[in-house]
């Protein structure tokens, strides 16, 4: 009998063991299917709430699922994107960037999954958006979806489109400012060929005045008037091109050719001034990518600025221009003079806008000088020598390399 309501007693404890168990169990799920559900809801609320553009999308860029914010930002309703894709809110030249994002994350790919973006509101403005990818965690065989985060960076992009536009005209006027400084040697360089030109005309009508007359003198002549006349188109061309006003125009530059020019426009002022040229350019030297308006301006600021420092210079009066490759990747010019080199104070300011030392300057050259490079993606600096005078060293990046 004890042993029988031993059994008993053992197998009611069990009994309640196992009903703490479930019930403890029971209080876990529950609890579980509570917090999933404060987890959803807390997600659903960040979801509709949030002041950023969020999107969910399949594969193939189509509309999953899209949050207030993101319909306000393109102008479409909830309805209206679920049957779209993200291509057709895309503008055109844009649209390879997201395919580029989600196919680097098929294959594995490190991929910042951020880019910049311009889509084509309803009523077809542009917004531009810096959209952030990521995957979202998919169950087994389920479908891979991507979440994008949206910003609208319209106003950003505008601010910086006016930067650049008040930067390039700071730069005209101070390539205008810099072509009325050597209005003389402008003189010169037309003057030289129209006097060719005028010379060469009346040698071909003496030629044809003569008995018989020597047509192959008179043609010769003719022959040179003709390449007067193409000279002096190529220097108006020069200065027609450093007076332009616009927008940057990006293609391959020879840093040596528009050097070359350079020195061209401003051979009467050297000579003027009884400054010898000495030019190391190396050869080969690859193209840079940039805006050869704009690279003439720098080139030609530290030239003119050269000048300007060998005013007073005596006896000797150098002026030194030398190319080479730095490293692969980068290219350098270098300017030097012997001339006074910099006034006390006066190295650590000579980049400041209105910063001058020349009595009539206004003190934006290099200033403007240095933006312009910098936008090119180099470097500008400026040296004193260990004798007389002064280098500004100009490094660029070569076409498709960095610095």
């Amino acid at each position: 009998m004890e042993e029988k309501n031993e059994e008993e007693l053992l197998h009611s404890a069990a009994m309640q063991n196992a009903s703490s168990v479930f019930l403890a169990r029971q209080r876990a799920e529950h609890e579980l299917i509570k917090s999933k559900e404060e987890l959803e809801q807390r997600w659903h609320s960040v979801f509709e709430n949030a002041t950023v553009g969020i999107a969910l999308l399949d594969g193939a860029g189509r509309f999953f699922a899209v949050n207030p914010a993101f319909q306000q930002m393109v102008g479409y309703a909830h309805e209206e994107l679920l049957l779209l894709t993200t291509d057709d809110i895309t503008v055109d030249e844009d649209r390879h960037l997201d395919a580029e994002v989600r196919a680097a994350y098929r294959r594995g790919a490190q991929h910042s999954g951020r880019i910049e973006k311009r889509y084509r509101r309803k009523e077809g403005a542009v917004v531009w958006a810096e959209v952030s990818t990521s995957v979202v965690p998919r169950g087994a065989g389920g479908p891979m979806l991507f979440a994008d985060v949206v910003v609208d960076i319209t106003e950003r992009k505008r601010a910086e489109e006016a930067l650049r536009l008040a930067q390039a005209e700071l730069a005209h006027v101070s390539r205008v400012t810099v072509m009325g400084e050597i209005a003389a040697s402008i003189a010169h360089e037309v003057n030289q060929p129209l006097a060719a030109f005028v010379m060469n005309g009346n040698a071909g009508l003496r030629w044809l005045a003569v008995e018989p007359p020597n047509l192959e003198e008179a043609r010769a002549a003719l022959r040179r008037v003709i390449g007067d006349g193409n000279r002096a188109s190529d220097v108006m061309s020069r200065i027609r091109g450093l007076l332009r006003k616009g927008t940057p125009v990006q293609s391959a530059v020879s840093v040596n050719d528009v050097v070359r020019e350079t020195l061209a426009i401003t051979t009467h002022e050297l000579e003027r001034q009884r400054i010898a040229v000495h030019t190391e350019l190396l050869d080969g030297i690859p193209a840079v990518l940039g805006d050869r308006v704009q690279l003439q301006q720098v080139i030609l600021n530290l030239i003119l600025n050269a000048i300007d420092a060998m005013a007073d210079a005596e006896p000797t009066r150098m002026l030194r221009v030398r190319s080479y490759l730095d490293d692969p990747q980068a290219m350098v010019l270098e300017v030097t003079d012997s001339g006074k080199g910099f006034e006390p104070g006066s190295q650590n300011r000579i980049f400041e806008a209105f910063f001058t030392t020349k009595p009539t300057g206004l003190g934006m050259g290099l200033s403007v000088s240095r933006s312009i490079v910098e936008a090119h993606g180099g470097t500008l600096r400026g040296t004193a020598n260990a004798g007389p005078g002064a280098t500004f060293s100009l490094r660029l990046p070569l076409a498709g390399g960095e610095i």
